[in-house]
C-alpha cells in the first residue's frame, strides 16, 4: 500500500502537477472580491475548457489507445462542457440568452450534473465492451440539445430556485440524487478496477469524490454569489483536473514514454530491423543493421537508401529478389532463408506489414544473420552423409529400435539384402509383422533383456528366417541408445550372418577329424600290409610246392581272403593318403566312357542315369583306378539310396574358384578345378548320419551288406590328390556329391599300365640289401630272393643296414620306408648314396605319407612298391632296376 499511496502522490499530486489549477483557483478567490459574475465566469470557463480538452485527448488518441473507458467519459465531458457554457451565458447578471430567468441556470446546471453523474456511473461498463465513439457523441447532444430546448423553450422544468427563499426541495433533493448517483459510480468503477491502472482508479474515485463535495457545497447556498458556490465551482474545477490529468497520462504521457522507450529498444533489437515503405526506401533503421549491411554507414545515412542494395542477395535483380517482390506486393514474409553472397552469408527475412496515421502503408523488415547456424547446418548434414554413408555401406546387417514400443527406426542394405524386407516396408513396424510368432517374440525378450541391463548383450546364434536365403543363423550384438536424461530411448542391432562361416567351420571341423582318423587308419594298415604280405608271400610260395589239389584249394582260398583283407587295406590307405602315388595325367570324361556299362549294369533298370559332360573338359593327375573306383562308389551309393528307381545325374564341369567361393572348401584353395557331379533323387541323408558318412567303418546298411569304406575311400581319394568333396542332401529329395580335383598343368594323357601275370619271374645274381623292421617279411624276402638266384643280406632298421652297407659290396638297396629309429628309408638310401652312387634303390611302404613329401627325393629317381607287393611285380622291378 505504501508503494501505491507514493505513486499516486508522485504522479498526481506532486507540486508541478497542480500548479496550474491552484493558480487558477487563487486567481479565481481573488476575483470574486472584486466581482463574483467574473469569478463565476472565469471559474466555468477553466472548467469548460479542461472538459473540452478530455474530449479532444481522447478523440485524438483513441485509435492508438483504443481506450474506450476514457473516450466515453471525453464524449460526455464535452456535452457537459456544453450545458455548462449555456449554464455561463444565461447566469444572472450576464444575461446572454435571451428570456432566461435566475432560476434558468440553476436548472441548466441540475441538468448537466445529472448527466454527469449517469456518465460517470455508466462508464466502468465499457473497459468490458466495444465503443461506437460516433454514435455515442451524436446521441449525447441529441439528449443534451433536447434538455437544453425544454428549459429554455417550454416552463415543464421543475423551479429550483426562488430569489429570496433560496433553493427548492425539487433542487435539494435532485443534489442529493446525483450524490447517490456518484457513490454508486466510485462502487461501479471499483468493481471494474481489476481492468484498469491502479492510479487511475484512485484518482477518479478522488475526482468523483470532489465532484460529491461541490454537489453538498451547492446545497447549501441561498445567494447565487454566497460562499456555498465559489466553494462548489473550486470543488468542480478540481474534479475536472484530476479527470483530465487521468486521460492525459493514459493516452498521452505514457504513449510517449513507451516510444521513447522503444526507440532505444529498438535499437537493442539483436537482429537488424528497417522500415521501408512500399518502394523498399529505408526510412528508419536500427544499429544491427548497420552492422549487416554491405556498405559501411551509419543509421541516419541509412534512411532513403533502397534495402535491396544493402541487404539483398547480389546479383539478383529487384524483379528476381523474393523480398522485394513481397514488399512491392505488402506481402507479409516469415522465415525466408537467402545466401546473399558468394562468401556464403545467409540471412533470414520477414516481412510485416504496418499503417500509419496518414494511412501510408509500410513494412518493417526483420533480417537475422544465420551464417553460423548454415555452417552447423552443413556440418550437420555432412555428418547425417557420413553417418547414412556408413550404415547403408555397413557390410553386416544393421538395424534401430524404438526402446518403448519395439518398432524399427532405421534399416540399412544390408539388413535388406540378408532378409528381404525393404526399408520402407518395415519402419515403423515391430517383428511379429515379420516373422514367425516364436521368432518374433525370441527377438522382443532379448530387447527388453538389453534394455533392462542398460548394456552390450552378445547373442552368439540367433535363428532368422529370411524372404529368399531360408532359414540362416546370425551373431548379433544388442546395445540401448540413452537419453539426455539417461533413459534408454532407442536399441541398435548389428547382426552378421555366420551361416556359411558355421557351415565352414562344421565343415573343417569333419576335415579335421577325418584327418585324424586316417592318421589312425594309416598306422593300423601299415602294420596290417606288413603281416599281409607276409600270408601272400608264403601263400605263393606254397602254391608252387607239390601238392596235392585238395591243399592247393586250401592254400588259394587262403590267398584270397588274405587279397581281400590286402583290398581293405588299401582302401584304407587310400581313406589316409598314404601309400605310393602312382599319377598320371587323365580325362574323367574318357573314365566314365569305360566305366558307362559298368555303371548301366550296376544300378537298376529303374534308374534313369543321365550324362552331362563338358566337351572341353580339363585333365587331371589322378591314379586312374583310384579315380575309377572312387566314382563307382559313388554311383553305388545313388543307387541304394534309391531303391525304388529315380534319377541319377553325372555331370563333368571347369570351375576356377575365387577366394570367396574357395571359403566354402575348406582344404582347397582358389584355383582352376576340375568339377565332377553325382546327383541322384533318392531317399537324401538326414542330420544325424550327415555328420559321419565319410568316416570308415560307419554304414546305415545291415549287418553283413557293407564294409562302411566306400564313402571313406572317396573322401581319402579326393584329399589324396589335393582335391575336396562337398556334400549336400535334403531329406526326400536327394543327394548331390561334387568332387574338385586340381586341374593338370599337362597336356597329354597316359594310358594305364597293365599288371604283371606271368608265372616266369625274372632271376639274377646280383647282391641284394633287405632293410625291413618286420622280422616275418625278412625271412619271406630271403626264401623269394634265394631262389630268383640273388645273393641277399638282411637288417632290421639303419643303423644295421649302414654297416652292412660299408662292409659289403652291394648291387641293390630294398628298404621300408618306415623303421625304427631317427633314419626312415628315404634318408637311408641318400646316405647309401653318398657312399656308392652306382647303388640301385628300390622303395617299399603301406604308408610312406607319415614322412611327407616324397617329393624331396625325386631327384634321387627312387623306385616305389607298395605293399603288400606282388612277387612277380617285384622280381620285374628288380631286374629293371638291376639292368639300368
Amino acid at each position: 500500500m505504501l508503494d501505491k499511496k507514493q505513486t499516486l502522490t508522485n504522479e498526481y499530486f506532486n507540486f508541478s502537477s497542480w500548479l496550474i489549477p491552484f493558480g487558477l483557483a487563487a486567481l479565481l478567490i481573488l476575483s470574486s472580491f472584486s466581482s463574483f459574475i467574473l469569478f463565476h465566469t472565469l471559474a466555468e470557463l477553466f472548467a469548460i475548457i479542461i472538459a473540452v480538452l478530455m474530449c479532444v485527448v481522447a478523440w485524438q488518441m483513441y485509435p492508438f489507445t483504443k481506450n474506450n473507458f476514457l473516450m466515453y467519459l471525453g464524449v460526455g465531458y464535452f456535452w457537459i462542457a456544453c450545458l455548462d457554457l449555456a449554464h455561463v451565458l444565461s447566469y444572472k447578471g450576464l444575461a446572454i440568452i435571451p428570456d432566461s430567468t435566475v432560476d434558468t441556470p440553476i436548472q441548466i446546471w441540475i441538468i448537466a450534473r445529472y448527466f454527469e453523474a449517469l456518465l460517470l456511473v455508466s462508464a466502468p461498463w465499457f473497459l468490458s465492451h466495444d465503443l461506437n465513439r460516433k454514435n455515442i457523441f451524436v446521441i449525447f447532444g441529441i439528449v443534451v440539445v433536447s434538455f437544453t430546448y425544454l428549459i429554455f423553450e417550454t416552463n415543464i422544468f421543475p423551479v429550483t430556485f426562488i430569489e429570496g427563499q433560496g433553493l427548492t426541495s425539487f433542487k435539494v433533493v435532485s443534489e442529493y440524487i446525483i450524490i447517490s448517483i456518484l457513490i454508486a459510480a466510485i462502487f461501479h468503477l471499483k468493481k471494474q478496477e481489476q481492468l484498469l491502472d491502479k492510479n487511475i482508479v484512485n484518482v477518479m474515485v478522488f475526482a468523483i469524490a470532489l465532484t460529491m463535495g461541490a454537489e453538498l457545497a451547492f446545497t447549501f447556498y441561498v445567494d447565487l454569489y454566497g460562499l456555498s458556490n465559489l466553494v462548489g465551482h473550486i470543488f468542480k474545477l478540481f474534479s475536472f483536473w484530476l479527470i483530465f490529468m487521468a486521460m492525459v497520462k493514459t493516452t498521452l504521457k505514457e504513449p510517449f514514454l513507451v516510444m521513447s522507450k522503444g526507440a532505444s529498444t529498438y535499437d537493442a533489437i539483436p537482429d537488424a530491423t528497417i522500415v521501408v515503405d512500399e518502394n523498399g526506401v529505408i526510412r528508419q533503421a536500427n544499429n544491427a543493421a548497420c552492422q549487416i549491411s554491405k556498405q559501411d554507414c551509419e543509421q541516419d545515412e541509412m534512411v532513403g537508401k533502397s534495402n535491396h542494395d544493402l541487404f539483398h542477395p547480389e546479383n539478383t535483380k529487384i524483379e528476381h529478389c523474393p523480398v522485394c517482390q513481397a514488399i512491392i506486393n505488402n506481402a507479409e514474409l516469415r522465415g525466408l532463408e537467402l545466401q546473399v553472397d558468394n562468401e556464403g552469408h545467409w540471412f533470414d527475412f520477414s516481412l510485416s506489414r504496418v499503417t500509419g496515421a496518414s494511412h501510408l502503408n509500410g513494412i518493417v523488415e526483420v533480417i537475422r544473420d544465420i551464417t553460423q547456424r548454415k555452417l552447423a547446418e552443413d556440418k550437420v548434414k555432412e555428418l547425417d552423409i557420413l553417418k547414412n554413408s556408413i550404415v547403408e555401406n555397413l557390410p553386416s546387417m544393421l538395424f534401430v529400435k524404438d526402446a518403448k514400443d519395439n518398432r524399427y527406426v532405421e534399416w540399412n542394405k544390408a539388413a535388406e539384402e540378408l532378409t528381404g524386407i525393404l526399408k520402407d516396408d518395415i519402419l515403423g513396424k515391430d517383428d511379429f509383422s515379420f516373422w514367425p510368432k516364436e521368432e518374433a517374440q525370441f527377438f522382443i525378450e532379448k530387447d527388453k533383456e538389453v534394455i533392462k541391463n542398460k548394456k552390450l548383450f552378445d547373442i552368439p546364434e540367433e535363428p532368422l528366417t529370411t524372404k529368399y536365403k531360408g532359414l540362416r543363423t546370425l551373431h548379433t550384438k544388442k546395445i540401448p541408445i540413452f537419453d539426455g536424461n539417461g533413459k534408454a530411448k532407442y536399441l541398435l542391432g548389428i547382426s552378421e550372418d555366420i551361416t556359411d562361416k558355421l557351415k565352414t567351420e562344421n565343415m573343417l571341423h569333419r576335415s579335421q577329424k577325418m584327418d585324424a582318423v586316417g592318421q589312425m587308419s594309416g598306422g593300423i594298415a601299415h602294420d596290417f600290409n606288413n603281416q599281409m604280405g607276409v600270408i601272400l608271400g608264403y601263400a605263393e610260395l606254397l602254391s608252387e610246392q607239390d601238392l596235392t589239389k585238395e591243399q592247393l584249394k586250401w592254400i588259394e582260398a587262403v590267398r584270397i581272403a588274405a587279397q581281400r583283407c590286402a583290398d581293405l587295406t588299401q582302401q584304407l590307405l587310400i581313406f589316409s593318403r598314404s601309400g605310393e602315388v602312382n599319377k598320371q595325367v587323365v580325362n574323367v570324361n574318357t573314365l566314365f566312357t569305360e566305366m558307362e556299362v559298368l555303371i548301366q549294369r550296376t544300378v537298376t533298370p529303374e534308374v534313369n542315369v543321365k550324362y552331362f559332360m563338358s566337351d572341353d573338359l580339363w585333365k587331371t593327375d589322378v591314379n586312374p583306378g583310384e579315380c575309377k573306383d572312387a566314382l563307382l562308389n559313388l554311383v553305388l551309393n545313388a543307387r541304394d539310396a534309391m531303391p525304388d528307381g529315380g534319377s541319377l545325374l553325372i555331370e563333368t564341369t571347369n570351375i576356377t574358384l575365387n577366394k570367396n567361393s574357395a571359403l566354402t572348401l575348406p582344404n582347397i584353395s582358389a584355383g582352376e578345378y576340375v568339377q565332377i557331379m553325382i546327383s541322384d533323387s533318392g531317399i537324401g541323408i538326414g542330420e544325424d548320419v550327415f555328420e559321419h558318412v565319410f568316416e570308415p567303418f560307419f554304414t546305415t546298411k545291415d549287418v553283413g551288406k557293407g564294409t562302411g569304406l566306400g564313402l571313406a575311400m572317396v573322401y581319402g581319394f579326393v584329399h589324396r590328390y589335393d582335391g575336396d568333396v562337398l556334400l549336400e542332401s535334403t531329406v526326400g529329395e536327394g543327394t548331390t556329391f561334387r568332387i574338385y580335383l586340381p586341374r593338370s598343368i599337362e597336356n597329354n594323357a597316359s594310358e594305364t599300365s597293365v599288371p604283371f601275370k606271368n608265372k616266369v619271374y625274372p632271376k639274377g645274381n646280383e647282391s641284394i640289401l633287405v632293410v625291413d623292421d618286420e622280422e616275418a617279411l625278412l625271412t619271406f624276402a630271403e626264401q623269394i630272393l634265394k631262389k630268383w638266384g640273388y645273393e641277399v643280406y638282411f637288417a632290421k632298421n639303419a643303423a644295421e643296414a649302414i654297416v652292412i652297407l660299408e662292409k659289403s659290396s652291394i648291387d641293390l638297396l630294398f628298404t621300408d620306408v618306415v623303421m625304427p629309429g631317427k633314419v626312415n628309408g628315404y634318408e637311408l638310401a641318400e646316405k647309401a648314396l653318398q657312399k656308392n652312387s652306382d647303388l640301385k634303390v628300390l622303395i617299399t611302404s603301406g604308408y610312406a605319407d607319415k614322412f611327407g613329401d616324397n617329393k624331396e627325393y625325386a631327384k634321387y629317381g627312387f623306385e616305389l612298391i607298395s605293399k603288400p607287393y606282388d612277387i612277380g611285380e617285384l622280381a620285374v622291378k628288380l631286374r629293371e632296376l638291376l639292368d639300368k
